[in-house]
């Protein structure tokens, strides 16, 4: 009797050293998968940035994935003002940052100083390079709210 009661405890414990261990491996991997997206969104920064440095250099445009993505908003408008370097308006850029928590002005698709501001320190949140400028990686992940996948943490 007590043999059976030391068996049954000894795999009682040795089942739940193995969940333990399954989940702080999932934890992990999840921690490592969410470091590398946030290095790939830097990247495509850079990427974006290095462009539109061509852009300037040469005065001709590159076509970049994301000029040529088909979404809402003007590259060329984008550029003017200099704040906005990816196919996003204006005022999807406002209500994403209103979504997240960074923005409660008025969305007027005006991009003035309240926005840059609140475009800075949703950068600086999410380990972003802190410009005010929404290129690939900032909108990567401000995008997010405006799908409603983001998690409102400012």
């Amino acid at each position: 009797m007590g043999r059976l009661f030391l068996s049954i405890l000894l795999v009682g414990i040795l089942a739940g050293c193995s969940a333990t261990r399954e989940s702080s491996n999932a934890s992990l991997l999840e921690a490592k998968v969410a470091n590398m997206e946030r290095a790939m969104a830097a990247r495509d920064q850079q990427i974006e940035e290095l462009r539109l440095e061509l852009d300037r250099l040469t005065g001709s445009p590159q076509r970049s994935s994301a000029s040529s993505s088909g979404g809402r908003g003007s590259v060329s408008d984008a550029k003017d003002k200099g704040t906005i370097r990816v196919s996003a308006s204006p005022q999807d850029v406002q209500k994403a940052l209103q979504k997240a928590g960074y923005y409660n002005g008025e969305v007027d698709g005006k991009i003035g100083r309240q926005t840059t501001e609140a475009i800075k320190q949703f950068q600086k949140d999410h380990e972003l390079k802190v410009d005010g400028i929404v290129g690939r990686g900032t909108w990567a992940q401000m995008e997010s709210y405006l799908k409603g996948q983001g998690v409102s943490d400012p």
